[in-house]
């Protein structure tokens, strides 16, 4: 997964931190920061998936 993406997620879903904030911070739009998280959120469904996979083909 990209930084980006893995920033934009940890921050605003481990350390509670708003996109609104992180505009702030980043001078990044928050629409730009919603869609960098979907895409990480996207990227970590799939990798759980393939783990899933791998696990019950064990």
């Amino acid at each position: 997964m990209p930084a980006e993406q893995r920033e934009v997620f940890i921050e605003h879903e481990m350390s509670g931190m708003s996109f609104k904030d992180m505009e702030a911070i980043t001078g990044v739009s928050a629409a730009a920061l919603i869609s960098r998280k979907r895409y990480a959120v996207l990227h970590l469904k799939e990798q759980l998936h393939i783990l899933k996979d791998e696990l019950l083909n064990y």
